[in-house]
């Protein structure tokens, strides 16, 4: 279409809308984060102290893709 924008290419973007890569991004150009665990739907535990965490804990999926 040759419309010209600002904004950022496709991989940024991808990069950006996963929680995990974000936070491992940060970590790497040492950027304080909050301390997490990324864990898979098969590897479900009842209780944040079986991961080594305590209340408060802040779940929430890593990348949610359209359904």
């Amino acid at each position: 279409m040759g419309i010209p924008y600002t904004g950022t290419g496709y991989l940024s973007s991808a990069m950006a809308m996963d929680k995990g890569v974000t936070k491992a991004m940060f970590q790497m150009r040492g950027v304080p984060t909050p301390a997490g665990k990324a864990m898979k739907k098969k590897d479900r535990v009842e209780t944040p102290q079986e991961l080594g965490m305590d209340f408060p804990v802040l779940s929430k999926h890593a990348a949610v893709a359209p359904v």
